[in-house]
């Protein structure tokens, strides 16, 4: 008996050990994994401090009495930057039940997220994303790991070939310069998923309350995951009704219809 517990004990060490190289090789050869990492844990160990700001639901409002909905999925793949498929489908529920008809996105990436919400929307639809142009010095100070997402980000739109890209107006632009004007109070959702410093997650949001209608939501992703996204909607909170979806990074926020 005591030869098999070794050896059980020395493959759990071995097999623990493996464990423990492979995320320090991959901690230190890919800084985007990095600096996430450390962004979650700062980002999670602000919101213990301040948890009780606002609360955390199993489903937002809109979708607690829904028995049943169909979405529409394609292309369906993950890379890092995407919000995760919890949070895709939360995104895409929401905009199906509440018939959206104008969205905004700060943070396009590859498209796939508004790509998704152009696949469950009517056909009279607009969407329009807005992403800082490649090779652009930002105006407002960027987190690390932002400056990492925008070096590995892949070429090209999920949305690009299919009959959804005729809803979708991807804008070039640093949302610090971004002219809201056209867009002011008649966005049923937007959602801000752009940079995540202080400064930006700041401007965005300014931006933001700009461009939704009364009754329209505003949701952001990365809360506990980056610091500075999580420290903003904590204060942000002590002003706003907001709340957290389970299971995932988003925080919603319905603008008052008055």
């Amino acid at each position: 008996m005591a030869p098999m517990i070794t050896g059980k004990f020395k493959r759990s060490i071995r097999g623990g050990a493996a464990i423990v190289d492979n995320f320090v090789v991959a901690y230190f050869t890919d800084r985007a994994r990095r600096v996430k990492f450390v962004n979650s844990v700062l980002g999670f160990a602000a919101h213990e401090r301040m948890k009780a700001r606002f609360p955390t639901v199993e489903l937002p409002p809109d979708l607690a009495d829904t028995a049943q909905l169909t979405l529409t999925s394609s292309r369906l793949s993950h890379t890092p930057g995407n919000v995760s498929f919890p949070e895709l489908c939360t995104l895409v529920a929401l905009a199906r039940t509440r018939s959206v008809h104008r969205v905004f996105e700060f943070g396009t990436f590859d498209g796939n997220t508004v790509f998704h919400i152009a696949l469950n929307t009517d056909d009279d639809c607009q969407i329009f994303t807005v992403d800082i142009p490649p090779g652009t010095t930002p105006l407002l100070t960027q987190d690390a790991g932002d400056v990492a997402f925008r070096t590995e980000r892949s070429r090209g739109y999920r949305w690009q070939g299919t009959d959804a890209a005729r809803k979708i107006h991807p804008l070039l632009s640093d949302s610090a310069r971004l002219d809201v004007s056209p867009y002011r109070r008649t966005m049923d959702l937007v959602f801000i998923d752009g940079a995540h410093s202080s400064e930006y997650i700041r401007n965005d949001t300014a931006l933001a309350l700009e461009m939704t209608r009364p009754g329209g939501l505003i949701v952001w992703h990365d809360y506990l995951a980056w610091n500075d996204v999580t420290t903003f909607l904590q204060e942000f909170s002590a002003r706003h009704q907001l709340y957290h979806v389970a299971g995932t990074s988003l925080v919603v926020h319905q603008v008052p219809a008055q």
